[in-house]
């Protein structure tokens, strides 16, 4: 008899059947949260891949073609490698969610930071208005932006007014691009979005509220955006645009789409 058991087994194995519904519901958790972490970022692509050569491991098998068999068992193990390797930040990241209380749901600790940096982006929006100068941030929630983030300078320091500030001040050399901010860090500014090419959006919007667009549009992050022409404050969520906002309203809002729900 084969001592080897499937995880099929196992639950077939479990007298209590309510202990076998909470063990494949918490699989399920922990891959849909692998599978949030991942996305957005460059490790999808490979994840793909990998897939398509389990699936293909999978069929041969069935099918009983050995030679096929065969090389695709080959060529699973190298791509699990590479995936460690190659994806060692962004696996490092999760990591760090994880010690940090972010991977398995939203926390009511996560509610201050969000709010301790709300305030502080919106207090360098007001400094910056003083200056006319534009800016665009970016919060990230729960889909990795690791790829954009990359096309920027690294940074890594916490988000407050003097930083967030000093970024978009006139001839700073970041000024043109993003700043991401994950949590009540900001990990990268300069950084390059892909721009919208939404017919709702007219000839007249600017680059940074078309980046803005870009951005949400692929992803759940929220951006705020302030015009260097107008000095008005907008939101994109979603991929819509929501123009001249009130501080207040703009404060108001961010809170309620990234402050974790008690």
């Amino acid at each position: 008899m084969s001592i080897l058991r499937t995880p099929l087994d196992a639950v077939r194995s479990v007298d209590n059947p309510y202990i076998a519904v909470i063990d494949v519901i918490l699989v399920a958790y922990i891959i849909y949260r692998l599978l949030l972490l991942v996305r957005g970022t460059r490790a999808v692509q490979l994840l793909k891949g990998v897939a398509i050569v389990v699936v293909l491991v999978w069929l041969t098998g069935w099918l009983q073609l050995e030679t096929l068999h065969w090389l695709a068992r080959q060529a699973l193990l190298p791509g699990i490698i590479a995936f460690i390797i190659i994806f060692q930040p962004e696996l490092r990241i999760a990591l760090e969610r994880i010690g940090r209380g972010r991977f398995f749901g939203r926390f009511a600790g996560l509610s201050q930071t969000r709010t301790r940096v709300v305030n502080e982006a919106l207090r360098a929006i007001a400094e910056l208005q003083r200056h006319q100068a534009g800016a665009l941030i970016v919060f990230e929630r729960q889909t990795g932006l690791e790829n954009y983030a990359t096309t920027g300078q690294a940074i890594h320091g916490f988000a407050s007014e003097a930083l967030v500030a000093s970024v978009f001040f006139p001839n700073s050399p970041l000024h043109d691009g993003a700043i991401i901010i994950r949590g009540d860090e900001m990990i990268a500014a300069g950084c390059v979005l892909p721009l919208s090419d939404r017919p709702s959006l007219t000839a007249t919007t600017g680059m940074r509220h078309r980046a803005a667009a870009g951005l949400t549009e692929r992803t759940d992050a929220v951006a705020l955006v302030l015009s260097e022409e107008t000095g008005k404050i907008s939101l994109s969520v979603g991929g819509e645009l929501s123009p001249q906002l009130a501080a207040a309203e703009a404060k108001e809002r961010l809170l309620d789409l990234l402050t974790p729900a008690r």
